[in-house]
């Protein structure tokens, strides 16, 4: 089960909360259409609602390249500056899964 995986934990500005959920949301539908994206999943926390969480993981280190490398992308990344406060990326080696290859 060795594929590349990400928990990224962003916290917007304040009065930012809906900018990057829409930004979040946008994102999401364009990442539907890459094949080699196997999860992808932003959440927002139930005790801080300016917090959110991404579980991203990707088919092989090329599929993750082109999903960084996606016009969506590009563009949420160069969005966070203006909304976000703060980013934590945390790289992950999946071992074991339920219903997932």
């Amino acid at each position: 089960m060795s594929r590349p995986a990400w928990i990224t934990k962003i916290v917007a500005k304040p009065g930012k909360r809906e900018a990057l959920k829409q930004l979040n949301e946008s994102v999401c539908a364009e990442s539907r259409k890459e094949p080699g994206t196997l999860v992808y999943v932003m959440s927002q926390s139930t005790e801080n609602p300016d917090e959110f969480w991404y579980f991203d993981v990707y088919a092989d280190q090329q599929a993750f390249e082109l999903h960084c490398a996606s016009a969506p992308f590009k563009h949420m990344s160069a969005s966070l500056a203006d909304i976000v406060a703060e980013v934590k990326v945390t790289p992950l080696s999946p071992f074991a899964a339920v219903n997932f290859d």
